[in-house]
């Protein structure tokens, strides 16, 4: 799957969602078989993959990764990965427009316990292209994969509030149904990222706030701001770790590019139809890790 933070909205997809806002509370249909794949002229190879992996997912019965999984937004993205131990893997990416991507291939589980996707189509970076290498990540009843450069991220999902979700979307692929599922304690991660879960939030101000780039064409701005922050790697704030903004006037993301043990920097990206009137991010924001408090088992 690919992670939907790391590709910023373009001008493009901004028209996809506007055309498709009022279909934005639709439910997602997450059980596409190998004859609505076919109806999407997805290639053969992907139609018959999916079928086989389906097959063999409902006769295994339970089992620690192998499943349909769902990541998406309902309207420009919706990510199915149907994955099994013998049978391989079928990826596919449908949107507003149609199928931007697919694929498939056969699955490698490596010695750490995460799974190497070995595909057989060209797997294009970004829009459209799926993650490779996976992390199945147990949390209560609920399996997660997690691509293993994205923890970090996943991390800070759970400690900003957007997981354990209640519903179908997110950012993070869950094997289908298991939005439904209760968790309890904290998700079975790797030690060195699980340690970053925070039962109380660090708030932090901008040591430094620049512009390092802008875009204004086509009657779409965009300006990507450097923000310098006085904690680092020792303090939690390691390099994928997403920070929000703390107060209601603003919603903006900070994704943690570069990481030191006391000092840190990132990524602040604010877009519209015109330059005029964006926030301008400085130094008096203040941003949030957030925190998570566990959920006692029913």
């Amino acid at each position: 799957m690919a992670h939907p933070a790391r590709y910023p909205v373009t001008a493009t997809l901004w028209l996809c969602l506007s055309i498709t806002t009022a279909h934005a509370g639709d439910d997602v249909d997450s059980n596409d078989g190998a004859e609505q794949l076919a109806a999407f002229q997805a290639p053969a190879a992907v139609v018959d993959r999916s079928a086989i992996v389906e097959k063999e997912i409902a006769a295994l019965g339970e089992h620690p990764w192998a499943g349909s999984y769902y990541l998406g937004d309902g309207l420009g993205m919706n990510v199915k990965l149907s994955i099994a131990p013998t049978a391989g893997v079928a990826a596919t990416w449908m949107g507003c427009l149609g199928m931007y991507g697919s694929n498939e291939g056969i699955v490698e589980p490596q010695s750490d316990g995460s799974l190497q996707l070995v595909l057989n189509r060209p797997n294009k970076q970004g829009f459209g292209g799926f993650d490779e290498h996976l992390q199945p990540v147990r949390w209560g009843e609920r399996h997660y994969l997690i691509p293993v450069d994205a923890l970090e991220a996943f991390v800070s999902a759970v400690n900003l509030g957007d997981e354990p979700r209640s519903r179908v979307h997110g950012e993070y692929a869950l094997r289908i149904g298991d939005e439904e599922k209760p968790v309890d304690g904290l998700p079975e991660l790797p030690a060195a990222v699980r340690a970053h879960l925070r039962s109380e939030p660090l708030l932090i101000r901008p040591s430094a706030v620049s512009v390092d780039k802008t875009s204004d064409r086509d009657g779409w701005c965009e300006k990507t701001y450097r923000v310098q922050l006085p904690y680092g790697s020792a303090d939690g704030i390691a390099v994928g770790v997403r920070l929000k903004t703390n107060d209601l006037a603003h919603y903006e993301n900070l994704y943690v590019r570069q990481a030191q043990p006391h000092a840190a920097s990132g990524e602040l990206t604010v877009f519209g139809r015109s330059c005029a009137g964006l926030p301008q991010p400085d130094t008096t924001w203040v941003f949030t890790t957030g925190a998570y408090r566990e959920q006692p088992a029913e």
